[in-house]
This record gives C-alpha cells, structure tokens and sequence, in this order.
C-alpha cells in the first residue's frame, strides 16, 4: 500500500511491494509480541501476497537466526509470482476471507493489504481469531468507515519512524506508517502505540530480498469457487 493523491502514479491492482526492513523491525520486537519471531514453525498466511515479498522477509530473518521455515499460504487477486514461497492460491480474500481462513487455519499473518480493503481483511481476522499484523498508513485509525470496528477492536499499533518506499527509485509519500496487530481470540492485551527503532539509511536502500526458501508445493485445501475480483 502506498498514498495516493500526492502526485504519485497508481499502481494496478494496488500492489506496493513491502521493504524488507519494515519486516525486519517488527520481529525485532521478539517472540513476546510476535509469533514470527518465535522459534517453532508453524502455519502462516500473507493474503495479499503479491510477489512474495513479506514472505521472503520473514523466511530471511528467521534464517539469520536458524530458525526453521514456515509453512506459508498466500492468496491475492493476480499471480506474480508467490508460488515460489509459499502455497498460493489466485483468490479474493476481502470476498472469501471466511472460507480461506477456515481452510488453511493459520496461526499468525501478516500482510500489506489495499488501503480500501484493509477494513474487510481485519474483519475476517478478528472473526476467525488468528494473530495477524497489517501494514498501514497511521490515518487509517480515522474514518466513520472504521469507526464502530476500531471501537470494539482497537490494534496495538507500532509505528515505523522511518517512511518506507515502495518503488525502485527510493522515494516516500507524504504520509507515516505503522504494523497494526491484532492478537489471537482469548488474549487480552491493552492497545497501545509504539515506536520501533530506526533503520539505517543503507539498509532502506535494499529494497528487497531476493533469496528463497523453495518449498514443495502441494494442494491448498481451499475448496473450489468461482473467482470474483473486488473492484479496486
């Protein structure tokens, strides 16, 4: 997800890859506040995967630390490519949310969703009771749109005080970010606002990671349904 309106182009379909770095500082809180920093495996989701960026960035970070992989699902509306790090599946989540989740029944996720669908994607969270993280701009707190959701279900938010970039060229948009994590169903844990550590001007600069943790793909055990896009 990146700002819009701020003279940039749209990208189709809303794909903005994830820096890895942005990644990186959110398990760097450790296991106590995140379960991908945790040293079991386990299954996990990214359903706006696109390319498989925060997928690559979890599995390297885990890795630094010889931690074994995960077993990753991921959907999203266009294939680019995600099959190569996890099982993949062409599905609109923000439509199908209920049956995917009830499928794969992950532990924890993790995704950069469409600002517009990020209120559906966290509604279908929340109902089914995994942990899971969203990155998004600071403002999506405000809006009547959010208002009863956030009411009932106010994240723990942990801001990035660096502005990330999502193109090649390195540039921001005029607007912060932070990981917006809800915790599994049964954990009661005041919400709260945090400020994670900076990131080195030279690691923002590698945008991307480029290794792969192959995986041997088998059948994702969603059950079949026509696919319908959300209009974007």
């Amino acid at each position: 997800m990146s700002a819009t309106g701020r003279g940039a182009a749209r990208v189709d379909a809303d794909f903005y890859a994830t820096p890895a770095w942005c990644v990186d500082r959110l398990l760097d809180l450790g296991d106590y506040a995140c379960p991908f920093a945790q040293a079991d495996a386990f299954t996990a989701m990214e359903p706006a995967v696109g390319d498989g960026a925060i997928v690559r960035a979890v599995d390297a970070w885990r890795a630094r630390r010889t931690m074994p992989p995960l077993s990753w699902v991921g959907t999203d509306i266009v294939d680019r490519g995600a099959g190569d790090v996890c099982r993949f599946a062409v599905e609109d989540f923000a439509r199908s949310g209920p049956r995917l989740l009830a499928a794969a029944d992950p532990v924890a996720a993790i995704t950069n969703p469409p600002f517009r669908l990020a209120l559906p994607f966290a509604q279908h969270f929340v109902e089914h009771g995994a942990w899971f993280a969203m990155l998004l701009r600071i403002n999506w707190l405000g809006g009547e749109e959010r208002h009863a959701f956030l009411r009932e279900n106010m994240p723990a938010v942990y801001v990035l005080p660096n502005r990330p970039s999502f193109n090649e060229e390195g540039t921001t948009d005029a607007t912060e970010y932070a990981w917006f994590i809800w915790n599994a169903a049964g954990e009661i844990v005041a919400p709260s606002v945090r400020i994670l550590d900076l990131t080195s001007a030279e690691e923002r600069r590698a945008l991307r990671v480029t290794t792969t943790v192959r995986r041997e793909q088998t059948a994702l055990p969603f059950d079949a349904a026509p696919m319908t896009q959300t209009k974007m």
